[in-house]
């Protein structure tokens, strides 16, 4: 699998006079009333009709290509990192079932969602989503299943857990790794600190061989890695008496390419996107090394690993902004006394913002950043198998007051893209600054 990150392309909208076009990544402000993907910690299967533990991780992995038959009444429980005020879970797979979910408070188990029959179907397949009535806020849910009649059997491919938190824009690894130094560091960031805190790599030609013991760097993830969407790794290194071409590999895997480091006594950040699935549950090494009969030595110190998990905003690879405008060309009637002006004018804009995801997806909300005027309606379209479709819902424009709106517009089946078109004036900003998807991943991670 290759390693994914945001990667940005401008889209470009051909008109008569004006084209002008941006891109841009999207950055609503959101707060900590926000609603987003919690990824559980640790999942058991406390009792069931043969379900082993490993199934029950399958169906919080972020793939859904795969199916967990139940073919008795199971109960699964899992263990959040930190207490959450959980709003609703997610369903993905075929055939019906009757769900119950239960969380756990001071006084005991409380159901929070169901009895519920879930109805499920085979084509197409899409998530369910269950709403809590009342929100509760726990550590630990417990997901009892059971068949919807006799003779059925539910196939279930993935659970999403949805609760309060903070949703943070990550552009980059550098971009995660200093919002990880933060006060606040964003809720779905994880970073794990190597040792030893520095080491020195080859020798030179007049010195002592040199010492593997500080060659190899450790760290521990608490997690599966499946749970990583993106993944880095970050140090600092110098090169000492000329260029430096160093090798470096994670857990065994083929060795990276070479870094260049020229002589000199100044630190350089490096960050390195690796594949989440190099990662694995406890100790990780990264090993760094210098060509053979090279003669060069170099440094490293402050070796991380920083990984994001899914929070239901951040499959986005491309959002472009586009706006263009057809002129109206108005003749003034003229006597020999004045002179003859055509002057262009035009009531309205069009504005066009383009968002593709890095695998599809299944959208819920749109969340937009409101700061002017929308003229008329927002049309709003689904990229599917390569090509839009207009299928999507309109937003009345009049209802979209300045600020954070968040608009239900489901697409009620993966999608690979959004598209949103309104009118605005032209002597202003385009009103709408920012869009923010929230939706649920179909496919393999």
């Amino acid at each position: 699998m290759k390693p994914h990150g945001i990667r940005r392309a401008g889209w470009r909208v051909a008109s008569v006079t004006l084209v002008v076009a941006a891109v841009v990544i999207a950055h609503a402000a959101l707060t900590a009333s926000s609603t987003v993907k919690i990824t559980p910690l640790t999942v058991r299967v406390s009792s069931s009709a043969g379900l082993p533990d490993g199934a029950a991780a399958t169906l919080f992995d972020r793939d859904t290509t795969g199916d967990v038959s139940i073919d008795g009444p199971t109960q699964i429980e899992t263990t959040l990192e930190a207490p959450t005020e959980i709003r609703a879970v997610k369903l993905f797979g075929q055939a019906p079932c009757v769900v119950t979910v239960a969380a756990e408070t001071a006084s005991g188990w409380q159901t929070l969602i169901g009895p519920a029959t879930v109805i499920m179907t085979a084509a197409p397949r899409r998530w369910v989503t269950l709403t809590a009535a009342v929100p509760l806020t726990t550590g630990r849910l417990r997901f009892d299943f059971a068949g919807a009649g006799a003779g059925t059997i539910p196939a279930l491919s993935e659970i999403e857990i949805w609760g309060a938190g903070a949703r943070t824009p990550i552009k980059s690894g550098a971009d995660l790794d200093a919002a990880m130094s933060g006060p606040t560091p964003p809720l779905q960031g994880r970073r794990y600190a190597a040792t030893p805190a520095s080491g020195t790599i080859g020798a030179l030609l007049d010195e002592a061989p040199d010492d593997p013991a500080d060659n190899s760097f450790h760290f521990s993830v608490d997690r599966s890695p499946r749970d990583f969407q993106r993944a880095w790794i970050v140090y600092e290194a110098v090169g000492l008496g000329h260029w430096v071409a160093a090798a470096r590999s994670i857990n065994h895997h083929a060795a990276l390419g070479g870094i260049a480091l020229t002589p000199g006594l100044d630190w350089s950040t490096r960050t390195e996107e690796i594949d989440p699935d190099w990662l694995q549950a406890g100790d990780n090494t990264v090993d760094f090394e210098a060509p053979d009969g090279s003669e060069t030595k170099f440094g490293v110190r402050n070796l991380r690993c920083v990984a994001e998990m899914e929070d239901g905003s951040n499959f986005l690879k491309d959002i472009a902004f586009a706006r263009s405008s057809r002129n109206q060309t108005q003749d003034y009637d003229t006597d020999t006394k004045s002179s003859t002006t055509k002057s262009p004018t035009s009531s309205t804009i069009t504005n066009v913002i383009t968002l593709t995801f890095d695998k599809p997806a299944q959208v819920e909300t749109l969340i937009l950043n409101v700061v002017g005027s929308v003229k008329g309606s927002v049309g709003v379209y689904w990229l599917v198998n390569g090509a839009w479709s207009s299928s999507g819902p309109t937003i009345n424009g009049a209802t979209l007051a300045i600020g954070t709106r968040q608009v239900a517009t489901p697409s009620l089946v993966p999608v690979d893209g959004v598209r949103l078109s309104f009118a605005s004036s032209p002597d202003f900003a385009m009103p709408i600054g920012d869009v923010v998807p929230i939706n649920s991943g179909v496919g393999s991670r």
